[in-house]
């Protein structure tokens, strides 16, 4: 029963997100104790920089579909093969992965592990309109 109840726990760790953006702004708060000037007066950090921080995160944390699950979750695990790879394939990253089936080759690995285990490693970005994402030549 402590082991349920742990388990329950956990997950509704995981559920309640919506105390991120509160600890975010803590957090925050928090950097000025390190922006002392030299007369002791507390900086704030510079408006651009903290909406910038926030609208990133708050769009993160609201397309972040795999925020609830992990690679090596307990529950996820227990599932068939053929069932988690639907999960990940067919209904989370759907989308993805129709709009890119040249690139991920999804007629090619659509029984395999492979389309699967890069599911993990997507993660929402937010870009502005004439942002550049890199630049050539930089390492990635």
């Amino acid at each position: 029963m402590v082991q349920f109840i742990n388990i329950v726990k956990g997950f509704n760790d995981k559920v309640n997100s919506g105390e991120k953006d509160v600890e975010l702004h803590n957090w925050l708060a928090l950097l000025t104790k390190f922006t002392d000037d030299k007369n002791q007066n507390m900086k704030l950090l510079p408006y651009k920089l903290t909406n910038s921080i926030d609208s990133h995160f708050s769009h993160y944390w609201k397309n972040d579909w795999l925020g609830k699950i992990e690679s090596n979750d307990i529950y996820l695990s227990t599932l068939p093969w053929s069932v988690r790879r639907k999960i990940m394939t067919n209904y989370l990253f759907k989308d993805i992965f129709y709009n890119f089936r040249s690139f991920f080759m999804t007629f090619d690995y659509k029984e395999s592990k492979y389309l699967y285990k890069i599911s993990f490693g997507f993660k929402p970005r937010k870009f502005e309109k004439h942002e550049v994402i890199y630049d050539e030549g930089d390492d990635v």
